[in-house]
Order: C-alpha cells, then structure tokens, then sequence
C-alpha cells in the first residue's frame, strides 16, 4: 500500500529522496454522503495527465477484506478526494495537492483464495469529463475560440482552476453543434491556432489546473523555459541524504522505450506532412482555388531543436524518364477539399466561419500536427510532483559505443562528441502518470518535432 513516511528525514517533513510522499487522505464519499478514509486498503494508485486532455484519469487498487464495498454501498456514484504532497530537500516550499474525482467505473473485480478477501480498482475522473455527460449544448458563438472555449470551461463545465487561457487568432461566427461541452471545446479546439499557425492544447494538470497554450508557447525558450534534464547515467556520484543526492536522483532516467517514426515516406507524407494540396470550395463565391503546402517553407527556428527533419538531398522516383522529386515537392501525396463560405456573415469576409478559419493555413497546420512525433519516448523517473505535461525536457543519452576507448577529459561537456544526437536533445512532456505506490514514480511521454543536428549540413 502506499507509503506515508518512508525516505522522509527524521523529525522534519523533508523528503530525502524524489520516491517519497505524504499523504493526508483518501476520502471516498459514496452516495449518501457518507465519507470513508480508504488509504488503508488502497494497495497503489496512479492519476494521469494528457496535453490532449482537459482531464485527469485516477486509478486506484483496492484489496478489501472488511466488506467496504457492501458496507458503503460502492454503486458508481462516490467521489474520492485525494489529498498529498511533499516537501523537496531541495526545496523550501511545501507541494500541496488537493483532488475530487467522480467515480466513473469498477473496471476489475476478483476474490482470491481466502474468501474474506476481494480486490477491485476503481477509475474516476476529474469535473469537467464527468459533468460533459450530463449536458448538452447548442449555441450561436461570435468571439475568438479562445474565448469560446473559457466561456465553456467556466458556465458549462463549471471549472474554476482555469489558470492560464492564450488568445487564439481570428474571430469565429457560428453555431456549435449539438453536443456535450466538452467535445465542443474540442470542436472548437480543431479551428484554433495563434500567429504561427500552430495548434492549441486544452489539457489539466495536478498542479497547473486548466491550461489552453499554443504549441509556440510551449516551445519557446522565453515562455515555457526547459524545465529539466533527464540522464541516463548508472553510477551516483553525490552522498545518499545529501540535497545533492535528491537532485541526481530526480534526474535519473530509471526506463526508457523509444519509437522512431523515421520512415517519412509511408506513415506521414500521405497525412500532409511535407507537402499537400489544400482545395478551397467557397460556396459564396461558387469559386475552387488550390493552396499548396512544402515542408520546405517551415522555419527550423520554430521547432524544438531549431533543426528539420528532412533532408533536402534526399528524392524518389516519381515519373519516367527517370524524374526524381523531392518528398516536400510531391504535393499529390496528399489532397485535402475544404468547404468556405467566405460571405456567410461579412460582406468583406472580415468575420469568419468555422471552416474559414484554416484559409491560407490549413496545409501548415496539418504538417506540424504530423511531425510532433517524430521521435517519441516513454521514460519513467522519480515522481515529481511539479511535472506536467506542456513542460519542456532534455534527454541526455550517451552514444552506444565502448566509452574506454574515448578521452573522457576531453569529452566532457560536449555534447556531439559524448551523447547520441539521434535521441537526445529537447522534447515536449505531452503525458505524465503519477504512479504511487510505496514509492513514486512518473511516467513521461515525450515528443519532438525536429533533431539535435542539421541533416542538410555536410
């Protein structure tokens, strides 16, 4: 069962390591308002947070021998409040954290041999997807999507954390269509971009509340600065119990998985990554105009590690006599039919309809959705409770070489000559699980757009 006290330093409230964390409670409140504190037969537990998500996911085992789930009357209509947090070593601030969850379903159920003993997990989810299934909505909007889309969050989905909303780029006349608020945040969440033409995330998080933030937000330098390094490194250098030791340690990398989506060709040019044909169908104007989209106009300033990820040497066989095209000129690959209604609302077409908005856009918007994974990874680390999704990492991993052959002296600190360019550098936090048992662990999902090194550089 979760541990409330281990690698806790004596006599204070300090964590010694990043595997420690203190709970207060486990509430479960069941339907007739009767409050239980279940952390006793809670054996772990994990809450999820996803960047394509306006919720959080939490699971908890649970091994009963006491009858609870009859006693309580356990029928799918509880909420349990989870209460924790930590002090770092590191740190002079207490991290506090204080969530409701509905109840949404009894996944697993299953007596063992001792027939006073059951197990069973239950699976809930934070206010806004579980109040979305109770409402519908259908409503005239007139504003940016931006705006729109707090409005939902706040009368609809009765959300009061929404900490931080971005201005989304050009305003939206319309109807929503009838559905439940949530998916019409999402509705409207396919139509917003900012300046760049880069997509927004709606997402929530333990420690960051509701959050909607453009992928230019997420990867600039100034705004959303690189909140740690990961290393994969296997000799602790520091002293167990030092303030040092918590640090290495919140930085190790304990697992890694990767997936490299580096075949270009089959997976994504056929999804508009690096070329397209966008076809306009404006109904006002009874008028068919075609847009053109080449990865080649996509400024490597723009992505994560300033670098492209295709080459620009590289062609294919595309038609006789012996015809080679590059994979950014191929705009065949991929066609797209766009229907506008350019006059629908102004006679100037100042104000825009839903479709109208991804004019002059849609083909860029498309590549940068395709190639946010180029190269993603799935790390688990020690837990951390500051961790989010929409935070910005690096990942050092050394090359697959025998290293006594090289000069370390020498190595140190550079980074083409000691770590592999291919998989590390920069990444995007997109997923984090926190994973409480007797210790805490996260689970990192990360994605990049771009690598650590020019391909187009002899």
């Amino acid at each position: 069962m979760p541990n409330q006290r281990g690698n806790i330093k004596p006599n204070t409230d300090k964590a010694l390591t990043p595997y420690a964390y203190t709970i207060d409670t486990i509430t479960l409140t069941n339907h007739k308002g009767q409050e239980a504190d279940i952390q006793n037969i809670v054996m772990d537990f994990s809450i999820t947070e996803s960047l394509y998500t306006a919720a959080m996911i939490v699971k908890l085992n649970i091994k009963d021998s006491a009858n609870f789930i009859e006693e309580y009357q356990l029928v799918g209509q509880e909420t349990i409040r989870i209460k924790m947090g930590r002090h770092d070593y590191t740190s002079l601030n207490w991290t506090s954290v204080d969530l409701i969850f509905y109840v949404t379903e009894y996944p697993l159920f299953a007596r063992g041999d001792q027939q006073n003993t059951q197990a069973y997990s239950i699976v809930g989810v934070t206010k806004s997807a579980y109040v979305a299934q109770f409402k519908r909505l259908s409503r005239a909007v007139d504003d940016l999507i931006s705006k729109e889309i707090e409005k939902i969050l706040s009368i609809d989905l009765l959300i009061k954390n929404v900490n931080y909303v971005e201005p989304t780029v050009g305003r939206i006349r319309g109807v929503i269509p009838l559905m439940n608020p949530l998916d019409a945040a999402y509705w409207l969440l396919r139509r917003a971009y900012d300046q760049n033409s880069r997509p927004f995330f709606l997402y929530e998080s333990m420690i960051g509340g509701v959050r909607l933030e453009s992928l230019t937000n997420l990867i600039d330098d100034k705004k959303n600065p690189e909140y740690r390094t990961y290393r994969d490194a296997k000799v602790f250098v520091a002293t167990p119990g030092s303030p040092e030791y918590f640090k290495e340690s919140i930085e190790r990398i304990l697992e890694i998985a990767s997936d490299f989506k580096l075949s270009k060709v089959l997976p994504t040019i056929s999804k508009g990554a690096y070329a397209s044909n966008n076809i306009l169908l404006d109904l006002s104007t009874k008028t068919i105009n075609a847009e053109r989209f080449s990865y080649a106009s996509i400024d490597a300033k723009s992505t994560l590690n300033k670098n492209k990820v295709l080459s620009s040497t590289f062609g294919i066989p595309y038609e006789l006599p012996a015809q080679v095209r590059k994979i950014d000129q191929i705009y065949d690959a991929y066609t797209q039919y766009l229907p506008i209604n350019s006059l629908a609302y102004s006679s100037d077409g100042s104000t825009k309809s839903y479709h109208d908005l991804m004019v002059k856009r849609l083909g860029t918007y498309n590549s940068i959705v395709e190639t946010f994974d180029t190269i993603t990874h799935e790390i688990t680390t020690a837990g951390d409770f500051n961790m989010r999704p929409g935070r910005k990492v690096s990942l050092e991993i050394p090359k697959a070489i025998d290293l006594k052959a090289f000069n370390y002296k020498a190595m140190k600190g550079l980074f083409d000559n000691y770590f592999d360019r291919t998989v590390s550098g920069k990444y995007l936090v997109t997923s984090v699980i926190h994973m409480f048992d007797t210790e805490y662990h996260c689970r990192l999902r990360l994605k990049r757009d771009s690598l650590t090194y020019d391909v187009n550089k002899s």
